[in-house]
């Protein structure tokens, strides 16, 4: 490979070496970047669009990081080839970068014929790991992702590794597997006629033994920790070393094949099937105690379903298996139960015998009812309980399936079934010869004469006996339903009847379909009448049909009710108010309207009389505003009066600054008289008014012109009262005090309202904040109102020259 080109970082400390070395590798084609210490070393190699291909690194780099601890913080994160070149030549510091790294080790000074070749030989053995960890990736990658298990045994039998494939077909991972060999006891294998499987006859084993592959073969290997056998096809294959004649490894390589297994053996059970003959069908002979339902108290499945209902129901689950079937109420009675197989109804009929009862009653009390005993205490009882299928192993020798029953998420009963293979085997027969007090021969030729059931045939059995228990809940759910709908509906009737509204039920076309005694009383008319009639019928106002009608369509079901007032013609031809509430319902995919009806004429009445009381108290209210505005008015005459009769130019300055407070109260009532209400005033009427009142009050105002930028909006009066009254005081001031005997004399007085924030602003072009303060000579009361007032509206106020003094006030409304 052309290492031409390459770029090498150089970490020396030295300069003029650095300079050397730089030098004499750029001659043999290397690019070369020299840092000085450590921690540029690091810095520099590690960034993210360095590009280099090897790190030539001096150990001893003077004060910092040294070589060998910079060579490690740079390996730590970057893969890349590095040789260390270093005047020391001791084993020990030799030994210690080995640790490091393994790419070289350079002394000093040995020529550029050695350091070249060195940095050849790392670049070559860096690329060689590189194409062997892709190598052994792309390997790990195909072991790791192949489809068959796969396990690689030692030359002396002991696992040392296996794929994930093998991990899931055998159940086991890696760690349970590594260390052990065929001969771990947890592990059995079988052939395909049943036989045990020794350790030394694994396949893998053979393999090595004889150093020659074996198989496929179709082995059973057993998995502990599932308590199932699982199926393999496996082949051995043996692994050799160069020139040598026993293998060094095996490995095995199998497929799952269990379900071909088990689909091998189900083909065997379909004679079953085929020679199902003289299956006995539902009906088969009774048993000795007779009817067992004969003793049922509770009855709610029995009488919910019938008993044909239930007998139709249980030969179609028992037309699979032919065995036995039972259905329990939840206190443990029957309400229905037959034994179709021969095994069962022996079994049965036998542990009856033992209760040596005088009637069924009495059996089935006695607790010596093995079958009965076992069905119900062990299985019926278990699935009420928990809620779920039970599955346990009958006393009889074969299984037991019980399903509960639910209503209303309630289990009323239960659906129990019995399944399987009778035993085979003496012991097992001998048991049950002994239990049930029954001839060993004729037990042993029953179970040997029992047909086997597929595994298929006894899971859909297990389906329909479950699905028995749903139609059984669903049947007895539906009754109780009606029986609930028809309380309901007396119940929805009676309130309909004995409603206090008018109620009316029609198409969308206006035909009563269904009205109550209210309506009938009201508008005199029968219910057959009305049933007879359509809602245009009671109508007067003839006119609005088409609106109705188009309203009737647009309105959805769901959507709230709407209420609206209706005149309503009763049968003699009298007209009453009626207050309606109408929607929208559906019953059986039809659309109707519901509407509730209340006769308000007495309403109205009352509604008139308030109207009437309201008008004379709004006259009342209006005319003591008028004695007010007057009073005030008084006021306002007599202090202009007492002005007029004094020269003293103080007294007649402090009367007209009380004319203005006064006056801008009056303004505020001539506003109140003039608008609709008597709680908000509109602000730009009120406050323009309140200005021109106000500059009519100063002679000399003439000379100022009043700008007003005032936004109308309403404002309650508890507010303009102080807003007007704050007016007043700061352009009093600007008239007294913020003007020379200038021709250009302005002022500008701007309400803005943005959302809740109402802003005042009163700006002058006059003498200023300080000339201001020096020519009013007592500004405390005035601007005291101001500041009292500003706090009463929870304000800010601020004061400001800005050619001539500004005023800002902002209060929340």
């Amino acid at each position: 490979m052309d290492h031409n080109g390459k770029k090498i970082l150089l970490v020396e400390d030295e300069a003029l070496i650095a300079m050397q070395e730089k030098e004499q590798l750029e001659g043999c084609g290397y690019s070369v970047h020299h840092v000085f210490n450590g921690e540029d070393a690091v810095r520099v190699a590690l960034d993210p669009d360095s590009n280099f291909d090897l790190v030539l690194m001096d150990i001893d780099l003077g004060s910092g990081l040294d070589g060998t601890h910079a060579a490690e913080q740079i390996l730590q994160q970057r893969e890349i080839p590095l040789v260390f070149v270093s005047s020391h030549a001791e084993p020990e510091i030799v030994k210690k970068t080995e640790k490091i790294t393994s790419y070289g080790y350079v002394v000093k000074n040995t020529g550029i014929t050695v350091l070249d070749i060195s940095i050849k030989m790392a670049l070559r053995l860096f690329d060689a790991k590189k194409q062997i960890v892709q190598s052994e990736e792309k390997h790990r990658q195909l072991f790791e992702t192949m489809s068959p298990g796969v396990v690689y045994h030692s030359a002396d039998g002991i696992i040392i590794s296996a794929n994930p494939a093998a991990e899931k077909i055998l159940g086991l991972t890696v760690d349970q597997m590594n260390g052990k060999t065929t001969m771990d006891p947890r592990w059995k294998m079988i052939t395909e006629n049943g036989e045990t499987v020794s350790g030394l006859e694994h396949p893998a084993i053979i393999a090595l033994r004889t150093g020659e592959k074996v198989g496929p073969v179709d082995r059973a290997v057993f998995i502990p920790e599932e308590n199932r056998y699982v199926w393999l096809s496996i082949t051995a294959i043996p692994l050799f070393k160069p020139a040598d004649s026993k293998p060094c490894q095996v490995y095995s390589t199998f497929d799952d094949i269990t379900k071909r297994k088990q689909a091998e053996l189900k083909m065997s059970e379909y004679e079953w099937i085929v020679e199902k003959t003289d299956l006995p069908r539902i009906s088969s002979p009774a048993q000795p105690y007779g009817d067992v339902t004969e003793y049922n108290t509770s009855r709610v499945i029995l009488d919910g379903v019938g008993k044909a209902n239930l007998a139709e129901m249980a030969d179609d689950v028992m037309s699979l298996l032919g065995t036995s079937i039972a259905v329990y109420e939840a206190n443990g009675d029957y309400a229905y139960g037959k034994f179709a197989s021969g095994w069962c109804r022996f079994m049965d009929s036998a542990s009856f015998k033992l209760c040596a009862a005088d009637n069924t009653r009495e059996a089935l009390d006695c607790g010596k009812w093995l079958c009965h005993e076992n069905c119900w205490n062990d299985s019926a009882v278990l699935a009420i309980k928990s809620g779920q299928p039970s599955d346990i192993s009958c006393v009889g020798g074969i299984n037991l399936y019980a399903v509960p029953v639910f209503v209303h998420n309630n289990v009323l009963g239960v659906v129990s079934i019995g399944y399987g293979n009778p035993p085979k085997d003496d012991d097992t027969l001998k048991s049950l010869s002994e239990k049930y007090s029954v001839d060993f021969e004729e037990l042993k030729k029953r179970a040997n004469s029992y047909k086997v059931r597929p595994d298929f045939i006894i899971e859909l059995g297990k389906k329909r006996c479950a699905f028995m228990a749903r139609l059984i809940g669903e049947i007895i759910e539906r009754k109780w339903a009606e029986k609930d709908l028809q309380a309901s509906e007396l119940k929805f009737r009676s309130l309909v009847e004995q409603a206090a509204e008018m109620l009316y039920l029609h198409d969308l076309q206006g035909n009563f379909i269904d009205v109550n005694r209210e309506a009938i009383i009201n508008t005199g008319f029968s219910r057959e009448e009305l049933l007879r009639m359509n809602v245009f019928d009671i109508d007067p106002d003839s006119q609005i049909r088409d609106d109705l009608k188009k309203y009737w369509q647009k309105i959805e079901v769901g959507d709230p009710p709407v209420t609206f007032e209706v005149r309503q013609k009763r049968r003699d031809g009298s007209i009453y108010p009626v207050e309606f509430t109408l929607s929208k319902v559906n019953f059986s995919d039809n659309y109707y309207m519901l509407a509730l009806a209340r006769d308000i004429t007495e309403r109205k009445k009352t509604e008139d009389e308030i109207r009437r009381q309201l008008s004379e108290k709004e006259t009342l209210l209006k005319e003591v505003h008028h004695r007010i505005k007057n009073s005030i008015a008084q006021v306002e005459g007599l202090l202009a009066m007492q002005a007029g009769s004094t020269d003293d130019i103080a007294v007649k300055t402090a009367l007209q600054e009380a004319i203005s407070r006064v006056k801008s109260i009056r303004v505020l009532y001539e506003k109140l008289l003039i608008g609709k209400g008597y709680r908000d005033v509109s602000i730009k009427n009120y406050i323009e008014s309140l200005i021109d009142s106000l500059a009519a009050v100063f002679s000399d105002t003439k000379k100022v012109k009043i700008e007003k930028r005032i936004k109308d909006f309403e404002l309650n009066t508890k507010l303009a009262v102080p807003v007007g009254i704050i007016i007043n005081e700061l352009l009093t001031n600007v008239f007294k005090y913020a003007f020379s005997e200038s021709e250009d004399n302005r002022v500008l007085v701007e309400i803005d309202r943005v959302e809740n924030m109402v802003t005042l602003v009163i700006q002058d072009n006059g003498a200023g904040l300080d000339e201001t303060k020096r020519l009013n000579e007592s500004p405390g009361f005035g601007l005291t109102i101001v500041k009292m007032l500003a706090e009463q509206l929870k304000a800010t106020y601020s004061i400001e020259n800005h050619g001539g003094t500004k005023c800002v006030l902002e209060f929340e409304v």
